[in-house]
């Protein structure tokens, strides 16, 4: 394996590239110990060495970008791949955290529905989970799971304080603001055959 290129990355970090090839960051102080120079084979037990500690340098980012806050593994991955792992070593450190549990995509998505689902509707909350990299199976799942917990349906609930929120607001004729309620939530996303249901139900505690 030779060292094709020495790239400085940071203030005290550089690329090593072998064979074309971007391989690991290594610290400065380690390019000079090492009298490492572009044109020289790098020798299997050093390369080893230098692959091994980068492994571990993305396993303690990992794990203290988790501990700041909980992610989802392509935000994590995404995390790691901007301060200079690559692909290899950010899925060697995603093995390890998800191995303890550290990460969890479908706990995750549980702990977004319970903050967000009373505001959102079914399908908007849906797009932000795939948007972060969450699949449609886990995502649903998630659903179902905080609906069962609450035993209520997260879209009519967001539905109904939605249409509250739109009542303290009425200041005008009803049926007009009625419909603008309508349309908004439809572009938010909500069922209309729900958004109906619900406004029925109001209309008949109003009577």
């Amino acid at each position: 394996m030779q060292i094709t290129k020495i790239e400085q990355f940071e203030k005290d970090k550089a690329k090593i590239y072998l064979d074309d090839v971007y391989v690991f960051w290594i610290f400065q102080k380690q390019v000079n110990t090492y009298h490492l120079v572009n044109g020289q084979e790098l020798p299997q037990e050093l390369y080893q060495e230098f692959f091994n500690m980068a492994v571990t340098n993305a396993k303690q980012k990992a794990l203290y970008i988790l501990e700041r806050m909980d992610r989802t593994q392509q935000e994590l991955l995404q995390k790691l791949e901007k301060v200079g792992f690559t692909k290899e070593i950010c899925e060697l450190a995603l093995s390890f955290v998800k191995q303890f549990h550290y990460i969890d995509d479908h706990r995750y998505a549980v702990t977004y529905l319970r903050t967000h689902a009373a505001s959102k509707s079914k399908r908007n909350l849906m797009e932000v989970l795939k948007s972060k990299g969450i699949d449609s199976e886990t995502a649903e799942s998630a659903y179902e799971e905080v609906e069962t917990e609450l035993e209520v349906s997260l879209e009519r609930t967001a539905i109904r304080k939605e249409l509250e929120r739109f009542q303290r607001k009425t200041t005008k004729d009803p049926l007009e603001e009625k419909k603008k309620w309508i349309a908004s939530l439809v572009r938010k996303g909500f069922s209309y055959h729900l958004i109906r249901k619900e406004i029925d139900i109001l209309e008949e505690i109003e009577d």
